[in-house]
């Protein structure tokens, strides 16, 4: 179950253009799989696992001359599960060893950057190539 809020900005000039965005989205009961977990080949099941997914997000350009241009972005994120769940845990025929409660409010969301920055000098000395 998701709900999901967002809301952004573009602006387009001649020399310069930039994108913004706002977002919220809650995940409900977003079940969490692993397989092969340590050397005896288990897996683990979480089910019923919330988290709450904010942030900003911004994107731009600028013509500096005709064939020069500074490239900019920066997102900025709170990815973070808001409930606590119970782990199964299977061996390798899916069959339940164990079960342990837990409680992962306020834990980060692992496979995904919090925090991302970049910026790039974009030459283009004839159409249709660029370094």
């Amino acid at each position: 179950e998701i709900e999901s809020f967002e809301i952004g900005y573009g602006l387009k000039q001649p020399s310069f253009y930039a994108n913004v965005n706002v977002y919220y989205t809650l995940w409900k009961n977003k079940p969490l799989t692993r397989s092969n977990v340590g050397p005896d080949l288990l897996s683990f099941n979480i089910n019923g696992l919330n988290s709450r997914y904010t942030g900003i997000e911004f994107d731009g350009t600028y013509k500096l001359v005709k064939q020069l241009e500074v490239e900019a972005l920066f997102s900025f994120a709170d990815w973070a599960y808001t409930s606590a769940s119970t782990v199964y845990l299977l061996d390798g025929n899916d069959i339940p060893l164990d079960t342990i409660s837990f409680s992962a409010k306020g834990v980060h969301v692992s496979d995904a950057a919090q925090t991302q920055v970049g910026a790039a000098l974009r030459y283009m000395p004839f159409k249709g190539f660029y370094i």
